[in-house]
């Protein structure tokens, strides 16, 4: 099984720039694969205790969905290619001084995870930088794939740790808007799974282009816009829901995303404030009392906090969001 998915990964290497078709194909089979090996993960885990389950075989069950034709062209091609590297230790981790040094490092009483879900990753990822936007769909899923088997394992944080930057990169404003929507989807469980341990890395990295995107956004938003614009809304609530967020950046988020009030994102920003408001209420209270909408307050008693009192929230907002 190894070697197949070995010279799959050379037919990639070996033509990424020759025959789009072909390196196609065989992203495909690896896509397959690792949606085989995630379903496996969650089958195992879900019958837990219970009765023996026989596992499925990913290299069949991705045989068997390929297309004929790519296939077979890809197969001509099939040689022996050099071992993949190995994810580094904890010890090679990045420093994280703001957080807990529990959230820095991998759980070593946790199982091993997928050696073939952690190969096929960890060489696909080149692929985020392709110039083809099929190829680069194709890794963010098989990226997707990957984490989802590694859920629960020890080598679930070592991989997040290589991939994030392929990741957030793909958040740049030369990417096909539909990549850029596939790739919110990734980080959005990528900081589902990782938890705490993402503080740092949603701080540095993601928010600064989510930041732009919001920030040159027009309020008189044309179809795509409109649904990147409710896309990064919806990953900032998963976000704010699984990872901790610092005071500054917590008050960022809460000024920057109210001008959307008004606009046709308005339900994906509500959703957001109702999750900002389970922790960090007070800020959303004190930017809601300046725009006039908490009762007995006058917002001329509120000191300027940088946001616009222009903003129109819809009616009750503060019972909507529980305050």
């Amino acid at each position: 099984m190894d070697d197949v998915v070995e010279d799959t990964l050379d037919v990639c290497e070996r033509l990424a720039y020759e025959d789009e078709e072909v390196v196609l194909g065989a992203l495909q089979f690896l896509e397959i694969v690792t949606r085989t090996v995630a379903d496996e993960s969650k089958m195992i885990e879900s019958t837990k205790g219970q009765a023996e389950v026989v596992d499925p075989d990913p290299i069949a069950t991705a045989v068997k969905a390929m297309d004929d034709a790519v296939a077979s062209r890809m197969l001509d091609d099939l040689v022996l290619t050099d071992p993949i590297p190995e994810l580094p230790t904890s010890t090679d981790f990045e420093s994280t001084d703001d957080v807990e040094p529990s959230d820095t490092e991998p759980d070593d009483t946790a199982p091993e995870g997928n050696p073939l879900a952690i190969k096929i990753c960890l060489s696909v990822q080149s692929f985020l930088y392709a110039d083809s936007s099929a190829h680069q769909l194709l890794a963010l899923k098989t990226v997707h794939n990957s984490t989802n088997a590694l859920q629960s394992t020890r080598d679930l944080l070592p991989l997040l740790n290589e991939v994030w930057p392929s990741l957030v990169n793909r958040l740049s404003q030369r990417d096909a808007h539909y990549v850029t929507l596939a790739a919110c989807d990734v980080i959005e469980r990528v900081c589902t799974l990782g938890s705490s341990w993402m503080r740092k890395r949603v701080k540095d990295d993601l928010w600064p282009h989510f930041e732009r995107i919001l920030q040159t956004s027009s309020l008189r938003m044309q179809r795509s816009e409109c649904t990147l614009i409710k896309r990064v809304l919806c990953t900032m609530g998963k976000v704010v829901e699984c990872v901790p967020l610092d005071e500054g950046m917590a008050w960022t988020v809460c000024v920057l995303v109210v001008r959307f009030f008004g606009t046709e994102v308005e339900p994906e920003l509500v959703e957001l404030l109702q999750q900002m408001t389970v922790l960090y209420g007070d800020k959303v209270w004190l930017i809601l009392a300046k725009l006039g909408c908490v009762e007995n307050v006058q917002p001329d008693t509120i000191l300027d906090i940088g946001v616009s009192t222009s903003i129109k929230p819809p009616n009750g907002i503060c019972q909507m969001l529980g305050l």
